[in-house]
């Protein structure tokens, strides 16, 4: 499943008196990790060319983990995932979550490439990221939480290409008790990135295309990110786009969700040829089935 070429490490060994291990120094060279073959409904490949650790510890007792400075430069990974005909196991026991507890202080990311296919759903996502850093993250296994002061991304190159024809999947198991992830990041930024949403096979036709969607100079900025279960907050403070068709969007304004609905709040939308303020809340379900489902719409627009 595993294999390395090379791994120095400079390890403190007297804190071990004291239940934790200090990593002064650690490196690790041609990583290469796999898991399932072909037949498996899961199958996960990962080669790393380059990781450096420095300034770190971790806590045996619980497996608390403090990550100093940390690079990861050269990855490659794939995951292919078949659809499962099976209907989900039910749960008997509700697990205890686990104290471990990881806190990054500054985690810089180069040159990595993702690609992901998904039976009946994904036909295939390729990523591919110049460069990223994290800074002050920190996952709480207790409490089921992620939080980072910063993630910022550059250079990402994205294509997702969604099946000509969708097949379902098996349902969703909705017996499960586990509390759900909250997840917040304090702020995104995401600059000179481009990405391509498009049907499989799909050509794309002059003008705006809905099958074949390609967006160049991407740039991104949100403030307190907010995620937990189905409620999603993100104060989108910039976003700048040019679409193929040749318009150029500016938009900002606050999108929230929850179980209940959707809502864009104070959306400040700009063309090269519009502008166009939007407040708007759609109750979640299927309009066209459910009429009683709450919807309002207050936008203003010049054209």
């Amino acid at each position: 499943m595993l294999t390395v070429r090379k791994v120095r490490a400079d390890l403190a060994v007297l804190p071990l008196l004291y239940g934790s291990l200090g990593v002064d120094d650690l490196e690790i060279d041609s990583v290469v990790y796999s898991m399932g073959n072909a037949d498996s409904l899961m199958q996960i490949r990962a080669m790393v060319k380059m990781f450096r650790l420095s300034d770190s510890s971790v806590k045996l007792s619980n497996m608390g983990i403090d990550l100093g400075d940390a690079i990861l430069d050269g990855g490659d990974i794939s995951l292919d995932m078949r659809r499962d005909t099976l209907p989900p196991a039910t749960a008997d026991t509700v697990s205890q979550p686990s104290q471990m507890g990881i806190v990054a202080h500054s985690v810089l990311f180069r040159n990595i490439n993702y690609r992901m296919t998904m039976e009946g759903t994904i036909d295939s996502l390729d990523v591919r990221l110049r460069s990223a850093i994290l800074r002050e993250g920190r996952i709480d296994m207790a409490t089921q939480a992620i939080e980072a002061q910063e993630v910022e991304l550059d250079s990402i190159s994205a294509k997702y290409l969604t099946p000509a024809v969708t097949t379902p999947s098996a349902p969703a198991d909705t017996t499960s008790t586990s509390a759900p992830w909250t997840v917040q990041v304090h702020n995104i930024a995401l600059t000179r990135s481009n990405a391509i949403y498009a049907t499989a096979g799909a050509k794309p036709m002059p003008g705006f295309d809905p099958a074949f969607i390609q967006v160049e100079d991407i740039t991104i900025q949100v403030d307190s990110f907010y995620n937990r279960g189905t409620e999603i907050r993100v104060p989108l403070k910039r976003l700048e786009a040019t679409e193929r068709c040749g318009v150029n969007l500016r938009a900002k304004g606050l999108f929230r969700m929850d179980s209940t609905a959707m809502m864009a709040d104070s959306f400040a939308i700009t063309t090269g040829f519009s502008n166009i303020s939007l407040n708007a809340m759609m109750g979640m379900g299927d309009l066209t089935s459910d009429p009683s489902l709450p919807l309002k719409l207050n936008l203003k627009a010049r054209l």
